[in-house]
């Protein structure tokens, strides 16, 4: 873990030696801005924009780095420094807090989830006994249709053989 202060006065010196023309106050927004278009650069994008991170044992500079046609512009280079116990300690109970905050998030989605399969479930069983009830029912109704029908059949048949006699 490498971490990286930069003290008001630090930054003036910061400013003089890079040529940086913001502020102080203004400077975070502007890395922010700054690695944002190092995110959404494309690699056919032309200017691109590029974090790189150079680590030689226990030193790591840090740059953005905007390239042209012509050549490579850096717009900010910052030597970062090994993480203290207490920064790493710091650093990692974050991210595990980070972790176990997304794991109760995950195990809560995944318990709406079952609620919603078992929901599912049961309206599909009630939809499978409807559709069973529906088929008996139309069933017997054809039956009945094609009773009537024989029924009508012979009757008229009858009647028919009565006329002719």
């Amino acid at each position: 873990l490498h971490s990286l202060e930069v003290s008001e006065e630090e930054f003036q010196s910061l400013k003089n030696e890079q040529g940086i023309l913001v502020d102080f106050s203004s400077f975070p927004v502007k890395i922010i801005t700054l690695l944002d278009k190092c995110m959404t650069a494309q690699p056919t994008d032309s200017p691109r924009f590029q974090a790189v991170l150079t680590v030689r044992g226990q030193e790591s500079i840090f740059k953005i780095v905007e390239t042209n046609d012509f050549k490579q512009l850096p717009h900010i280079t910052l030597a970062f420094r090994p993480g203290n116990d207490a920064a790493v300690k710091q650093f990692l109970a974050f991210r595990l807090l980070e972790v176990k905050d997304n794991c109760t998030e995950l195990s809560a989605e995944l318990q709406r989830t079952k609620v919603q399969r078992d929901d599912h479930s049961i309206q599909l069983a009630s939809c499978r006994q409807q559709l069973t009830d529906l088929r008996e029912q139309y069933d017997r109704h054809l039956l009945e249709v094609q009773a009537d029908a024989k029924t009508q059949r012979a009757a008229a048949h009858e009647e028919s053989l009565k006329e002719r006699a």
